[in-house]
């Protein structure tokens, strides 16, 4: 592929056929393409690019001689990282003989490499052959950094998320995260274990059951009372351990919020007080006997 040096026409060679062929390029027309703020360019049929305007040529600091046809590819125009992919792209561009687009960073005359988005479509004759592309380059850079940063800050905080899992996890406690209705999204180690509930069995509201059919509807009404009111609240009731026996625990939650005090999740903490009930239950017994035996009542 050689560019034309008429600044009226550019020209490219169908190495198919070995013709030459001129497409007319307007001094007017070329003025406009010149001053549009982005980089113009056009390729033969087959793809071998056959124009580049001003912008593009003092943005890589090469004349169009040196990236006419094919010869783009030799002069590190584009970054060693993405050269195959885009060159592998556009080649499917052209056998599909439909417009696409394409990504890639692009060296600036300097040597500074900038993000860029290739966008081609194809050129139709009256006949409706195809009669070559025109494409235009667009800089994204600002726009692909801001997605790669936020695309970091996503990895790191899956990763703080991992860890913070792993650190509850060994807790020795039943722990627990919901989202701000109420759905249940994690619950540690412990807590599975002990319920023998799988996460997927007990994620949402699979949690329910796990509790003791008589505490259940006492648990759902106290547990929706505290999601209407997005504020700390308790409850008891017994959980059934995965060998059946039921035990009694304190249920207790916090919301967490934003900066801006938007409710974003529920944090919970499920305490065995087992213990605590039987000796609570015991002293209302000895209670109850020292009273019976006051009034003189018969035990």
């Amino acid at each position: 592929m050689v560019a034309s040096r008429s600044p009226t026409s550019h020209m490219s060679t169908d190495p198919t056929v070995g013709r030459v062929q001129v497409v007319a390029i307007s001094e007017a027309f070329r003025h406009i393409v010149d001053t549009l703020p982005a980089f113009v360019w056009c390729a033969a049929p087959d793809g071998a690019i056959a124009f580049l305007n001003r912008r593009g040529l003092e943005y890589t600091g090469f004349s169009l001689e040196q990236v006419a046809g094919w010869n783009w590819r030799d002069t590190g125009i584009l970054h060693p990282d993405d050269m195959d992919a885009l060159f592998d792209a556009w080649q499917g561009i052209v056998a599909s003989g439909r417009e696409g687009e394409i990504q890639a960073r692009m060296r600036r005359f300097d040597g500074e490499y900038r993000w860029f988005l290739f966008r081609v479509a194809p050129l139709h004759d009256q006949a409706g052959a195809l009669a070559g592309w025109w494409g235009v380059d667009v800089e994204i850079d600002a726009r692909k950094r801001a997605e790669d940063q936020l695309r970091q800050a996503l990895t790191d905080a899956q990763a703080d998320k991992n860890e913070f899992e792993l650190v509850i996890d060994t807790i020795p406690g039943l722990v627990w995260r919901s989202l701000p209705d109420g759905h249940v999204e994690f619950l540690n180690r412990r807590w599975r274990e002990y319920t023998g509930l799988s996460s997927a069995e007990a994620s949402g509201w699979g949690w329910r059951v796990a509790i003791h059919p008589d505490d259940l509807p006492g648990v759902e009404t106290c547990w929706r009372s505290i999601l209407a009111s997005g504020q700390p609240g308790e409850y008891e009731a017994r959980l059934r351990h995965v060998d059946g026996a039921y035990r009694w625990f304190l249920f207790r939650c916090v919301p967490l919020r934003k900066a801006d005090g938007t409710l974003a999740q529920w944090y919970g903490q499920t305490t065995d007080i087992e213990d605590r009930k039987r000796a609570e239950a015991l002293l209302a017994g000895e209670k109850r006997l020292l009273e019976m035996m006051a009034r003189g009542n018969p035990l």
